[in-house]
């Protein structure tokens, strides 16, 4: 049987510093929602066979919604959030508990309805030789250690050895479950996101890097929506 791939999109934000006074993820541009805009990449996508949405508890009936209206038939559950991030990942591994150890799984945040399919296929091909892919582009900017309590710099490291992440971040669902089970027994560590946990909780565990793209934008500021806005109508004026 051939190893299932599942996709876990992440629309638990709720994009305060965008002033919205909604979750960002249900903004329009080009006649979508972010949301939509998203889960199409993974629904149109061959190698993905099922996809999971994680969703406030407040917005699980609109997230059906949109997922009703659009047609999106790979999409299995909408799950309830947590307050944090790591909260939204362990309810989406609990969801998927009965799946084999060797499905592949990449974890995407909603807030970037932007990512290209070759960044998916890429993901899902180094799956083959690692458990664990960190998506990542190299930081264009000069990156400064700083002291924030005095507000000084205490280093500048070398920016060729420093990546900006993004999303997907892939794994073999064994892994991760192995992962987040360890998290759980282990006191006073924090993670920002699920590689992260993975290097904590299980730092011999390698994690590859796949190339993302300086167009992967998160939706965070108001500026991205104006980014966004433009890019997406460019590809549908491209296609």
């Amino acid at each position: 049987m051939m190893t299932q791939c599942i996709a876990v999109v992440l629309a638990g934000g709720v994009g305060t510093r965008l002033g919205l006074g909604y979750p960002k993820q249900f903004f329009k541009i080009a006649g979508k929602t972010i949301l939509e805009h998203t889960v199409s990449i993974f629904q149109q996508h061959e190698q993905i066979d099922e996809i999971v949405i994680v969703a406030e508890k407040n917005t699980h009936t609109q997230t059906q919604e949109i997922v009703n209206q659009a047609g999106f038939n790979k999409v299995s559950n909408i799950l309830f959030g947590g307050k944090e991030r790591t909260d939204s990942t362990l309810s989406a591994l609990c969801a998927l508990e009965n799946k084999p150890d060797d499905t592949k799984l990449l974890i995407h945040d909603a807030a970037r309805p932007l990512l290209a399919k070759e960044i998916i296929s890429n993901c899902i091909t180094a799956l083959d030789k690692y458990n664990a892919v960190n998506v990542a582009i190299p930081a264009t900017d000069t990156i400064v250690h700083v002291d924030n309590i005095n507000k000084e710099v205490i280093a500048i490291p070398s920016r060729k050895e420093y990546y900006q992440t993004q999303t997907p971040q892939a794994f073999r669902l064994g892994l991760l479950k192995k992962a987040y089970k360890r998290y759980a027994e282990m006191d006073n560590i924090q993670a920002t996101c699920d590689c992260g946990i993975v290097l904590k909780t299980l730092p011999d565990e390698k994690i590859a890097v796949v190339e993302g793209s300086p167009t992967n934008i998160k939706l965070t500021q108001p500026i991205d929506l104006f980014l966004i806005e433009q890019l997406l109508h460019s590809r549908s004026h491209c296609s």
